[in-house]
C-alpha cells in the first residue's frame, strides 16, 4: 500500500515537474508577447538576415521604404534583436522570397491581414454616389479580368464597360474615352491625391483587397511575426496609420506647405448618429470607438474637429452631399481616415 501511495506521489511530482517545464517554455513575455523557445530562436538567429519582400508603391504601407510595414518591422528588429532584408518590388513583380508583403483577393491561415482596401470608382467630377442605382448613363473602364466582380458589384448601375489592359492607360483615357474608372483605392491614394480634377465618386466595399505579411514555412518565425504583430498593432497601428497618411499626402501634394496650412485652416465637422458603441452621446460630450479614431487623427494632424448629430442616415448623406459636414462613418463610407483628406 505504502510503495502504491509512493508511486502515485512521485507520478504526481513528476508531471508538475513536466508542466511546470512547459509553463516555463510557453509563458509569453509582456513586452514582446514572446516565449523562451521563440526568445532562445531568435538569440541563434540574430546573425542571420531574414528575407522579406515589401512593395515600394503602396502609399501609406509601403512607400519609398516608408509606412506602416516599416514600422512594424523596423519596431520588432529594436525590441528582438532580429534583423531583415527588406527586398524592394513593385505590384506585377514577381515574389521571390518565401515571406512578403503583399495584396490578395482572398485569405488564407498563412496570411497576417494588415488591411483590408476596396475597389473605388474615380471620376473627374465631385459627384457622390450612394448606392449603384444612382449611377447612371456613364462609361466605366475597368481591367480585363474584373468585369464579372464589377459588374455584379454594381449590381443595378446604369453603365457601360471598356475594358483596358493595365491602369495607366484607364487613367488616361478618362475624361476622354470613359466617364470613370474602378481602381484599387489605397494603392492609387497618391495619384487621386495629386490631382485637381480626380475624385472617388463611390467606394465599392464589397469588392475587397487584403493587403498581407505572406508567412513562410518556418513555424518559430511564423510565430514570432504573428504573435508581434498582434501586440504592436493592438499598440501602434492608429497612431503608425494616421502619421504616414498624412506623410503620404502630404509628400505627393504639389505645395506641401500651403496644404498643410490649408488643411488646418478649418474646423472639420463630423456627422453621426447614434449607434453605441461606435458614436454615443454622454453629458453632451461624443464617445465611442469613432471618438477614438478621430481624437488620434485630430492629435496626428493638427486639425479640429466638432460634431453634429442626425436622427437618420439619409439626413446626414444629404448634410454632406450638401457640404454642411464634412465626414462620417457608415458601412460604405470606410474608412474615415482616408476620407477625410477628399473634403478639406
Amino acid at each position: 500500500m505504502k510503495k502504491k501511495v509512493l508511486i502515485i506521489v512521485i507520478s504526481v511530482l513528476v508531471l508538475a515537474s513536466i508542466l511546470g517545464i512547459f509553463l516555463y517554455l510557453t509563458s509569453e513575455d509582456k513586452a514582446t508577447s514572446l516565449n523562451v523557445i521563440e526568445k532562445k530562436w531568435i538569440d541563434s538567429n540574430k546573425k542571420t538576415l531574414q528575407d522579406i519582400s515589401i512593395y515600394t508603391d503602396v502609399p501609406v504601407f509601403s512607400y519609398n521604404s516608408e509606412g506602416i510595414v516599416f514600422d512594424y518591422l523596423n519596431n520588432l528588429e529594436i525590441s528582438t534583436g532580429l534583423e531583415f532584408n527588406k527586398v524592394p518590388y513593385k505590384i506585377g513583380d514577381e515574389i521571390k522570397t518565401k515571406y512578403a508583403f503583399k495584396q490578395s483577393d482572398s485569405l488564407t491561415d498563412n496570411d497576417i491581414l494588415m488591411y483590408t482596401d476596396n475597389y473605388v470608382l474615380v471620376t473627374k467630377d465631385t459627384k457622390l454616389y450612394n448606392n449603384p442605382m444612382e449611377i447612371k448613363n456613364i462609361t466605366v473602364g475597368i481591367l480585363d479580368n474584373t468585369l464579372d466582380k464589377v459588374n455584379s458589384y454594381l449590381l443595378g448601375a446604369d453603365v457601360t464597360y471598356k475594358t483596358f489592359s493595365d491602369y495607366d492607360a484607364m487613367f488616361t483615357s478618362l475624361g476622354i474615352e470613359v466617364d470613370s474608372i474602378v481602381v484599387p483605392r489605397v494603392r492609387f491614394l497618391a495619384k487621386v491625391v495629386d490631382s485637381e480634377s480626380l475624385n472617388i465618386s463611390y467606394n465599392i466595399t464589397e469588392y475587397k483587397i487584403y493587403y498581407v505579411l505572406s508567412l513562410g514555412d518556418n513555424n518559430t518565425l511564423n510565430n514570432i511575426l504573428t504573435k508581434y504583430y498582434k501586440k504592436w498593432s493592438s499598440d501602434n497601428y492608429d497612431k503608425s496609420f494616421n502619421t504616414n497618411l498624412l506623410n503620404s499626402y502630404f509628400s505627393v501634394s504639389k505645395d506641401a506647405s500651403k496644404n498643410v496650412a490649408k488643411l488646418r485652416s478649418k474646423r472639420y465637422i463630423y456627422g453621426f448618429v447614434a449607434n453605441a458603441p461606435y458614436d454615443i452621446l454622454n453629458d453632451g460630450d461624443l464617445i465611442g470607438i469613432n471618438n477614438e479614431i478621430i481624437s488620434n487623427f485630430s492629435k496626428v494632424s493638427g486639425i479640429t474637429v466638432e460634431y453634429k448629430e442626425f436622427d437618420n442616415v439619409d439626413s446626414m448623406v444629404e448634410a454632406f452631399n450638401s457640404n454642411k459636414i464634412d465626414f462620417y462613418f457608415d458601412k460604405r463610407q470606410h474608412p474615415l481616415r482616408l476620407n477625410l483628406l477628399r473634403y478639406e
